[in-house]
């Protein structure tokens, strides 16, 4: 299970991150393309989409279900790059369709079991994820809340219940309808 706060960037808050303890471990670019967004699979919100990273040279197959505003259920498959197009041949013979594809440079930081990812998502703009790979707790909670605090950040900006697809999609559509 992972528990995330992610919360819409209004500034850099790089060396904040440093001088609270946080340790740089990696870069990535990240091509996901979804074929589920929001909708409901066993009664939960629930996400599928294929993963590539351009950098570190990784792929994968994944599926989250949304347990609540923080925790998330992720099932994750690693491929090579030859499975791709097997992956996604066999997700629209099942009937799924592309839905969108989201592009995003991240930076990943990591102070004992706590991870923040700084995204840079293309069309959509900058984000924070503080998470936990954790069962949910009060305490894990508290975890996240309170680096959230010592960074600065206020829960105005926590975007709750939706991802990067829902995102990408709620604008898109605005776009369209004006």
């Amino acid at each position: 299970m992972e528990l995330e706060i992610k919360l819409k960037l209004k500034r850099d808050i790089t060396e904040n991150i440093k001088n609270i303890g946080f340790k740089y471990i990696k870069e990535t670019h990240q091509i996901d393309t979804y074929y589920i967004v929001n909708e409901y699979y066993q009664s939960k919100q629930t996400y599928l989409r294929i993963r590539e990273d351009l950098i570190n040279k990784t792929y994968s197959f994944d599926l989250h279900q949304i347990h609540s505003d923080i925790a998330t259920k992720e099932y994750e498959i690693q491929m090579n790059k030859n499975n791709i197009n097997t992956a996604k041949n066999i997700i629209e013979i099942l009937g799924f369709n592309e839905k969108c594809k989201i592009d995003k440079e991240r930076k990943i930081y990591k102070k004992e079991d706590i991870i923040i990812v700084i995204d840079k998502v293309k069309e959509l703009g900058d984000f924070i994820e503080i998470e936990i790979q954790s069962e949910p707790s009060k305490e894990n909670e508290e975890k996240l809340f309170n680096i959230m605090n010592q960074l600065n950040l206020t829960k105005d900006d926590i975007i709750s219940g939706i991802g990067y697809p829902d995102l990408f999609l709620q604008q898109k559509s605005k776009q369209e309808n004006s």
